[in-house]
């Protein structure tokens, strides 16, 4: 009787393991795609938002002193160059945070954000 009982233990203690190893195979492998995937999109985010930066940076050191006021160009920039705007928003602030231009659709939730400063000699200016 005790063999019957510590056979029916043992098969317990595999059927309890196996299920505990089906669920983590079960949930390692989407959480582990959703976390490449988000890794992927946020590494693209950055390096559009990086490019973008740099190509308002050029607009501001060749013209200093009026670039926040030519609004349509700013936004024509952010829209256009070097990467076309496909699901992002992109907002341009001057250095008191006033907003200058914006471009793009604002996405849905859950809103991933990158923050590149703008300058123009070295100096933050946006």
């Amino acid at each position: 009787m005790s063999a019957v009982k510590d056979q029916a233990s043992l098969n317990r203690s595999v059927h309890r393991f196996a299920l505990a190893l089906a669920t983590l195979v079960a949930l390692g492998i989407p959480l582990g795609y959703g976390y490449v995937a988000y890794r992927d999109f946020a590494s693209t985010l950055d390096f559009k938002a990086k490019l973008k930066s740099q190509a308002l940076s050029g607009v501001i050191a060749s013209n200093p002193t009026t670039w926040m006021f030519a609004e349509n160009r700013v936004q024509g920039l952010i829209s256009r160059e070097p990467l076309p705007l496909e699901n992002e928003f992109v907002q341009v602030f001057d250095a008191s945070n006033s907003l200058v231009a914006e471009a793009g659709h604002p996405p849905p939730a859950p809103q991933v954000q990158r923050i590149y400063p703008l300058k123009d000699a070295g100096a933050d200016v946006g």
